[in-house]
């Protein structure tokens, strides 16, 4: 705490001044932001503000490695691209409308109706089952008619078309339905903003995979010795005469109890083995090989934390940190679909492309020497706004400074092949 106490007395607190008040955006001083090779997207973010400055000329440290972060929005059915194409028909039949009246501005009321649209969309889809079922029928037809069949005809009672040849039919003309309707209400990925931080203090990738032990059991392991081809025939039988001579044992037992007293003394007889076969284990001092082995039993997904300390120079600097904390809470939410449904459904948050990259030739490219990374989610946005452990601000207000934790999940398992590809 001295150096908040020195920091106090020497006028900090709410009347702390930027360190370098001067400094401008990058896109102010040049009128706009370098892509490095980044296609889509609107704003781009960046701390330190002149991170992507390659030349010490200008007093600015150079940053040669850095690590870039892409909100994403998912590709795939879409209800909002119906409402926005509806609006949109609306809005141009309102100003025909209005043209047409000798009206001048305006727009059309009405907004978009979901449940109108969900009933067309329901009403092609039964069109298209109803077109697979035909096709279904003609399939039966020819196929019959190869085979010097006949085939009831339509709407008779009958044998008519199996179930196979129905599937066929069925599948084969919703199919080909849903590939001709579905592009009206399919979206595209879509990059929407970017930001670029330098390199965090820890970068961890753990691939973990889940193993877990089950017996296999005398029969078990003789099957699995006599597949692999481990050691002969004599030696796998050995092996496993231990473990079964319990088995035996125990249908020897209700074998015997069968034939003493019947159905009754089988009963007693497998009743009493749990007690009989303990008992011999203790005065034995042995028990049977389970013969357990590791089996896999799948993969997870990597997970990634990052943690990134954030004090701005300037008042520049401090919007630019704003709008990348900004980014993040924003984009791990959720929205509303909206419309008439109005707050009865979520859409997804947006996903984050992550990539380190490093300085080429005046740009950033992908860094080789550190692992790719799929699309993740982001699971977690934690900021304090006063990570010294008490509340300092700027002239303005402004934190001095920020702690920023983001922790994503990656949405794809990686696999052998993955990793071959620089995953």
């Amino acid at each position: 705490m001295a150096w908040a106490d020195d920091f106090l007395n020497k006028g900090g607190g709410v009347s702390g001044s930027y360190a370098h008040p001067d400094i401008k955006s990058k896109s102010e001083k040049s009128g706009g932001v370098r892509s490095h090779g980044i296609e889509g997207g609107g704003a781009c973010w960046r701390y330190p503000i002149y991170i992507d400055n390659f030349t010490d000329d200008n007093n600015m440290p150079v940053v040669k490695e850095v690590i870039h972060f892409t909100a994403v929005k998912q590709g795939g059915f879409s209800l909002q691209k119906p409402a926005d194409d509806q609006s949109q028909a609306a809005a141009r039949e309102a100003q025909t409308d209005n043209v047409s009246r000798g009206k001048s501005g305006g727009g059309g009321g009405g907004g978009f109706d979901l449940f109108g649209a969900i009933k067309n969309f329901a009403a092609k889809v039964v069109g298209g089952v109803e077109a697979g079922l035909d096709t279904a029928s003609a399939l039966v037809g020819q196929d019959a008619a190869l085979k010097g069949e006949k085939v009831q005809p339509k709407g008779e009672m009958g044998a008519g078309p199996t179930v196979e040849s129905q599937n066929k039919g069925l599948i084969g003309g919703t199919v080909g339905f849903l590939a001709d309707n579905l592009a009206s209400i399919r979206s595209p990925a879509k990059n929407l903003e970017h930001c670029f931080l330098y390199m965090p203090s820890s970068i961890t990738s753990t691939d973990g995979a889940s193993w877990g032990a089950e017996a296999l059991g005398a029969v078990g392991n003789l099957l699995k010795e006599g597949i692999r081809g481990q050691g002969t025939v004599d030696e796998m039988l050995k092996n496993a005469m231990g473990g079964l001579a319990a088995d035996v044992g125990k249908v020897v037992a209700v074998g015997a109890g069968a034939y003493a007293a019947g159905a009754a003394g089988a009963i007693g007889a497998a009743a009493m083995l749990g007690g009989v076969g303990n008992g011999l284990r203790a005065a034995g001092r042995f028990t049977s090989n389970p013969y357990e082995e590791q089996l896999f039993n799948g993969i997870g997904f990597r997970e990634f934390s990052f943690d990134f300390a954030l004090s701005p120079a300037s008042e520049a600097e401090g919007e630019q940190i704003w709008e990348i904390i900004r980014m993040f809470r924003q984009h791990s939410r959720p929205g509303f679909v909206g419309g008439k449904l109005r707050e009865g459904l979520y859409t997804f948050p947006n996903e984050f492309a992550i990539s380190f990259m490093k300085e080429s030739g005046g740009s950033y490219i992908h860094n080789e020497h550190l692992p790719k990374i799929h699309n993740c989610v982001c699971t977690n946005v934690a900021t304090n706004f006063a990570p010294e452990g008490f509340w300092v601000a700027l002239t303005d207000g402004r934190p001095v400074s920020y702690n920023l934790s983001l922790s994503f999940t990656e949405t794809v398992k990686l696999t052998q092949d993955h990793i071959k590809d620089g995953y």
